[in-house]
């Protein structure tokens, strides 16, 4: 190592210590970051999951965490590019695609399990994620009887 202008040190390979503490800081720093984030949507998840038998509002899952709609808003669109009520609805989907594989429950109580009470928007919603029926769905991966 030999001392450059300003008192900072380089070694052989270009490097000063000060540079590569500030690069390792600054990952530090974006990691930090990444995972409040990542607990914060886990908070969003636990409080959204239990609720989604029901009618569930962004205003609702705000005030539960403390945090204002667009924070949320803003947080879900810039990890899966969707809306609250868009996302909400790929969970529903989720839990319905469990519950079609696993059970052998009709699609109409299958559809108000998962909070849609309206098989037709139920088969719709189903549609736009999984790009089948539920019905086809549970053909191709459900339970065998």
């Amino acid at each position: 190592m030999r001392r450059i202008a300003g008192g900072a040190f380089r070694n052989s390979s270009g490097w000063s210590a000060a540079t590569a503490v500030t690069g390792v800081l600054r990952v530090i720093r974006r990691r930090a970051k990444q995972a409040a984030k990542d607990a914060s949507l886990e908070a969003l998840n636990n409080a959204l999951l239990p609720r989604l038998g029901g009618a569930v509002t962004l205003n609702e899952i705000a005030a539960e965490l403390g945090e204002p709609p667009s924070t949320i808003t803003r947080r879900l669109q810039r990890k899966f590019g969707m809306s609250f009520s868009e996302y909400a609805g790929k969970q529903r989907v989720d839990r319905a695609k469990r519950l079609l594989r696993t059970t052998r429950l009709g699609i109409g109580e299958v559809s108000r399990r998962v909070g849609i009470n309206d098989s037709s928007n139920f088969a719709k919603l189903f549609r736009r994620f999984e790009g089948c029926s539920p019905q086809t769905y549970r053909e191709r991966f459900g339970k065998r009887p």
